[in-house]
């Protein structure tokens, strides 16, 4: 599982040291200032996940770029941003992100952010290909042990 995460900011004071922070727990940031360039990156890169300060220019047309064209599969989306309004968050979300926070930016939430989607990740491949398990049925009882589920006499 690639641990890559690509970053769009104009704020360079904090990208150093969130770069650094992460860098030891072997995730690997590319970052652009500018959105055009990130682009160009982006056709020969598919990052595991994209943190995208949302208070750029182009960002939110970006954003939609992304999650329909751009990328196949899309990488999880962090939007950053000043939210004054949880609105502003539904609808960031709607255009394509996956999770919303708030600046500054801190790594430790950033990781903490990363190793949430890679617990489910495993947690879902688990249950993928997990085999489903049969029906009990015993005159009028049936049990689902996978919707985890009885029904007697049709209830």
């Amino acid at each position: 599982m690639k641990q890559d995460i690509v970053l769009i900011s104009h704020w360079t004071d904090q990208i150093a040291s969130i770069c650094n922070i992460l860098q030891c727990f072997n995730v690997q940031i590319l970052h652009f200032e500018h959105i055009q360039d990130a682009k160009q990156k982006l056709m020969n890169k598919n990052p595991a996940f994209l943190l995208l300060d949302v208070d750029m220019e182009e960002t939110m047309a970006f954003l939609m770029e992304i999650t329909e064209r751009i990328l196949k599969p899309p990488p999880y989306i962090i939007a950053a941003g000043t939210f004054l309004h949880a609105k502003e968050h539904a609808a960031i979300l709607n255009i394509g992100a996956d999770i919303c926070i708030g600046k500054p930016i801190y790594a430790e939430e950033v990781l903490a952010i990363v190793s949430a989607v890679y617990r489910r990740e495993s947690r879902l491949s688990q249950l993928r290909w997990a085999k489903p398990l049969p029906y009990i049925e015993h005159k009028e009882l049936m049990i689902d042990p996978n919707r985890r589920t009885v029904i007697m006499r049709g209830e």
